[in-house]
């Protein structure tokens, strides 16, 4: 992906060519077609224990061309490797609990401080019932510095013992804006 572009200033006099000003949008263009984006999943269920929260563990990559995530260290984080603002969409399926309700929240910077961490946005739902209880959040725009920011996507529920987040749940992180 292109650096964002860089603000150029017309001299008074100075001959534009349409090469160069067909150059000097490219950048800009390439950079707005081509916005940062990161897909995780997981391929497995992801067991939560009763009112702990906790980070979702993202295990494979399903597009991360700017290496937002790494799969071996802190898999529960995303890492914005460019800075701006950036919203998280998440998805995430339970499965069937006779009792409690499910949470999932977008934090940042949280450290595993799940309870105190800033919320970025996320979906409480009572128990429904059954299996596959999909709950669906997006964060707002959150800013990030592109070096030691992080995203995480946070599970919670209350049904008695553990409870799973079943395979196939995602979160896609993209650009917003500068």
């Amino acid at each position: 992906m292109a650096d964002p572009p860089a603000v150029r200033t017309f001299i008074p006099g100075e001959i534009e060519t349409d090469g160069f000003l067909n150059a000097g949008l490219g950048t800009p263009l390439n950079f707005l077609m081509q916005k940062p984006l990161c897909v995780v999943t997981n391929s497995g269920n992801v067991l939560f224990n009763a009112n702990q929260q906790a980070g979702m563990l993202w295990n494979t990559d399903v597009y991360d061309p700017y290496n937002f995530h790494d799969q071996v260290n802190n898999t529960y984080i995303i890492k914005p490797t460019y800075s701006g603002y950036f919203t998280v969409t998440t998805w995430f399926a339970w499965a069937g609990a006779n009792s409690g309700y499910r949470q999932i929240r977008i934090t940042k910077n949280a450290n595993g401080n799940y309870l105190t961490a800033t919320n970025y946005g996320g979906m409480d739902v009572p128990n429904i019932g059954g299996p596959g209880q999909g709950m669906t959040a997006t964060s707002i725009p959150v800013a990030c510095n592109g070096s030691s920011d992080y995203l995480e996507v946070v599970g919670y529920q209350t049904s008695t013992g553990q409870l799973n987040a079943l395979a196939g749940n995602f979160a896609a992180v993209y650009f917003h804006s500068k």
